[in-house]
């Protein structure tokens, strides 16, 4: 059992770690005692000699670290393939000569072996010489389904169930526009790549950890096509003359619409071949490059920049992003939608609402951005939400707090605005123009003085209070 302990010893001065370091690991595993409880009573003391505890917490480090000498030995053999029959056996003489070195021995009854596509005189070839069991497909491999053919929709109720729960969660309920944008991305799209990571066509792309199977985005459309020059590897024929069939599968029928895609966009084979070359830099495919010539280049806006800076909250600039671009909810859009309701501003009472109204058109909102303005010293003025923006934008000290301060107003404003009308009607609650004032107000001082430098703190402070 004191082999493990050498392997562990050797493993180390593989991997370059310092001796130092090296002997407080090798002190930690190989100074265990362990007693014996018997009815109840620990009886005696006796003295580890060899093997990893559980629970230790430096078991899943070493464990992994042998796992990935072990891993290299067979990539080895990968790479020196001499016939189904042999790569096996040769698998299988590197799972004996790891066993010897590390200890760690694997067991046949426990121990199974998947083939998919493979005759049965080979198949029972590897299972003689292995003395491994067969295995049968579709299996579940760290909780991924993995299936020899098509995976069935039915293999990814467990996934559709887990992200409904997720959705459907009481502490969801109440998350911010911000705050389910998160869950989308750390929570709920995390589930999905995790479950793709275990994808065959994984081995396309290697260092891709995971992509889009259906719905390809801009970004996954541009991963995707960075890969075709390494699908002939694992296919018969080219991908460029390949034809899709309705037999194949969606994850291929999305690659070959990719594709043809990049066939439309150059014009013909060589040509996208030409186009792929121009995206290599020092030898590597540059995703970045690919994606700066793929995608459609769009006008950008004056105003971009100026609504995200520290001056202004983040959620403050998401609600004036979408303000800008006329992405709200308001009641003409859902009236668009199909969703038909009442078109009444609930803050006026008076005309319909749209965003136009809502920002400053509304005597509701009108009559607060105007209190704003005058606690800014600015006064003859009250123009739509983009004249506003622009203003603040074409400003030729953008970088003074001023002009910083005027940004946060707006943002807040806006915020609170949409926040109000929605408090109306959801909450049935109304609060004043006063009120509304007062706390954009607060709103942006505290985040004026956090994103200021220090120095300037008794300037705002003396501007503000005199």
């Amino acid at each position: 059992m004191k082999d493990g302990w050498e392997f562990i010893d050797k493993m180390f001065q593989y991997y370059n770690f310092p001796p130092k370091f090296k002997n407080w690991i090798l002190g930690c595993i190989t100074s265990t005692w362990f007693s014996l409880k018997i009815n109840g009573d620990r009886v005696g003391f006796f003295k580890g000699e060899g093997g990893l505890r559980q629970r230790d917490p430096l078991s899943p480090f070493l464990f992994v670290m042998s796992m990935k000498i072990f891993s290299r030995t067979l990539r080895h053999i990968h790479k020196h393939p001499q016939g189904l029959y042999s790569f096996y056996c040769c698998c299988h003489t590197s799972i004996r000569y790891f066993a010897s070195m590390s200890g760690l021995y694997a067991n046949p009854e426990k121990t199974k072996i998947y083939m998919g596509g493979v005759q049965d005189e080979i198949k029972q070839g590897v299972l003689q010489a292995t003395g491994f069991k067969e295995g049968e497909f579709p299996f579940r491999y760290l909780g991924v389904p993995l299936n020899d053919g098509k995976l069935n929709k039915s293999m990814f109720a467990d996934l559709l169930n887990r992200i409904q729960k997720a959705l459907q969660h009481w502490s969801t309920h109440k998350l911010s526009y911000a705050g389910k944008i998160s869950l989308l991305n750390s929570i709920i799209l995390g589930m999905e790549q995790y479950w793709k990571v275990g994808s065959i066509l994984r081995k396309c792309w290697p260092g891709i950890n995971a992509f889009w199977v259906n719905g390809f985005g801009n970004w996954n459309r541009d991963l995707i096509a960075s890969g075709l020059n390494g699908i002939p590897n694992i296919i018969s024929g080219s991908i460029w003359t390949a034809v899709s069939k309705p037999t194949h599968s969606e994850s291929w029928r999305s690659i070959l619409k990719v594709r043809d895609e990049l066939l439309m966009h150059t014009g013909n084979i060589q040509s996208a071949k030409q186009f792929m070359a121009s995206c290599v830099h020092q030898g590597k495919l540059q995703l970045n490059m690919l994606y700066d010539k793929f995608r459609q280049c769009l006008n950008t806006v004056s105003w971009a920049k100026v609504i995200w800076q520290r001056a202004v909250l983040p959620k403050h600039s998401v609600f004036l992003t979408l303000a800008m671009q006329k992405k709200l909810a308001t009641i003409d859009q859902l009236n668009c939608r199909g969703i038909h309701l009442v078109n009444r501003c609930v803050l006026c009472k008076k005309d319909n609402e749209n965003h136009k109204h809502l920002f400053f058109k509304c005597l509701f909102s009108k009559e607060g951005w105007h209190g704003i303005l005058s606690w800014m010293k600015i006064s003859g003025r009250t123009n739509s939400l983009n004249k506003e923006l622009h203003w603040g934008a074409n400003r030729r000290i953008c970088k003074h707090w001023k002009t910083k301060w005027f940004l946060g107003c707006l943002g807040a404003m806006v915020y609170s605005i949409w926040e109000e009308r929605n408090v109306r009607i959801f909450q049935g609650l109304e609060h004043t123009v006063d009120g509304i004032i007062r706390k954009v107000q607060f709103l942006v001082i505290i985040r004026l003085l956090y994103a200021s430098k220090l120095h300037k703190e008794d300037e705002i402070v003396g501007y503000l209070t005199s």
